[in-house]
């Protein structure tokens, strides 16, 4: 994660945060997802996602295929325009 962070935050400026693959089993530092439009944590080994939701401000692309997620996201009325997959 911090070297998809480091990636992210380097170079060009890019709106896509991919950690996908990592299997990482949660997500640390959330308050960095709210600097992303669109963020792939696709393929890791995540059972749970609702304590990202007060995160996701800007973001419009959640993917998150490939993980055994359990809960539902809960209340996403302030988030109209997040395409989830």
């Amino acid at each position: 994660m911090e070297k998809a962070l480091k990636n992210a935050f380097g170079g060009s400026v890019d709106d896509c945060l991919d950690v996908s693959g990592k299997g990482l089993t949660c997500v640390y530092f959330k308050e960095v997802l709210a600097f992303f439009r669109r963020i792939n944590l696709s393929n890791n080994h995540l059972k749970s996602v609702k304590s990202l939701v007060p995160y996701l401000l800007q973001c419009k692309e959640l993917k998150l295929d490939g993980n055994h997620i359990s809960d539902d996201l809960g209340d996403l009325s302030g988030l109209q325009a997040l395409y989830i997959y």
